[in-house]
């Protein structure tokens, strides 16, 4: 299972938040961000509470710290335009996403 945000506009210097993606899965363990510039923050939430903050650097996916919950969201920061967001349980699902 993967939660993917695809925008179909300009995220630009600007705050975003995705909306709430409820799972019967534990958690998620892997990122990605797509942007046309870095750095970019990107921050998860997990119950509505904050469980992990990062200055995304490159497209490269990187590992999201253990964690259990429902209700999982994200947000990303940043002066650069955002292409796609992607949280999963696997490297394997970030690239076929």
């Amino acid at each position: 299972f993967f939660f993917k945000q695809k925008t179909a506009y300009e995220i630009k210097e600007c705050d975003w938040s995705s909306d709430v993606c409820s799972s019967d899965l534990t958690g998620f363990s892997v990122a990605q961000v797509e942007s046309e510039g870095y750095p970019i923050t990107f921050k998860l939430y997990s119950e509505g509470a904050l469980i992990y903050t990062k200055s995304v650097t490159s497209r490269t996916p990187f590992r999201l710290p253990p964690g259990r919950g429902y209700d999982w969201e994200f947000e990303v920061s940043g002066a650069h335009e955002i292409f796609n967001v992607v949280i999963a349980q696997s490297m394997q699902e970030v690239a076929s996403a």
